[in-house]
């Protein structure tokens, strides 16, 4: 008699266990479908301060996934345990698991995916608010260098000179600038800059 009352015991002690388990797994499987629209979203910002913003908040949910990575591990471990020890329900188990185990690796994929998105969308936002930014002093700078204004006697004739010595001393240093927006042009991902 006792034999059976034992083995039934351990019987429902292992349901007992699987179907806490199992909990487990939902609750993980429930905080991965909250989190899957976040990192799957396409929202890459409008402009410069938009994809900013998109970043941090990003972060903070890179930062949260991390933090729950233990949370996620610990019940894998515990259903890998449970199947390796012979558990009557190993095969149902090991579904479950691994099916947890693919939806986190899922959830990280896109997450990475997005972080990689908001950056490229912030690098191009970034070369056109610094083209524009160009652009604009370009467009300060062109009436004195199309003025037909050559002076009416010496003294005016010597300020345009020294206006137009400095206007050339403007453009040589902001070379460098236009060089610089060349490079920032050229290393931008081409699907983004043709996107926006």
């Amino acid at each position: 008699m006792q034999n059976p009352m034992g083995l039934r015991k351990q019987r429902l002690l292992d349901s007992l266990r699987v179907q806490q388990l199992f909990r487990d797994v939902e609750d993980e499987e429930a905080w991965i479908r909250e989190k899957e629209p976040i990192a799957a979203s396409t929202n890459r910002g409008r402009d410069l301060i938009g994809v900013q913003n998109l970043i941090k908040k990003h972060q903070a949910v890179l930062a949260e996934m991390h933090n729950h990575e233990p949370h996620v591990l610990a019940v894998c471990q515990a259903g890998f345990q449970m199947a390796d020890d012979g558990h009557f329900a190993a095969d149902e188990v090991r579904k479950r698991i691994q099916a947890l185990a693919d939806h986190w690796a899922h959830l990280k994929e896109k997450a990475f995916q997005r972080k990689q998105d908001l950056e490229d969308s912030l690098q191009a936002h970034q070369y056109f608010a610094d083209a524009n930014e160009a652009e604009s002093w370009i467009k300060e700078k062109e009436p004195l260098s199309g003025s037909v204004d050559y002076g009416k006697d010496e003294d005016s004739s010597e300020a345009l000179l020294k206006k137009h010595e400095a206007l050339m001393s403007d453009l040589e240093a902001f070379g460098s600038t236009i060089v610089a927006l060349r490079d920032q042009a050229q290393s931008c991902p081409v699907r983004i800059v043709l996107f926006i």
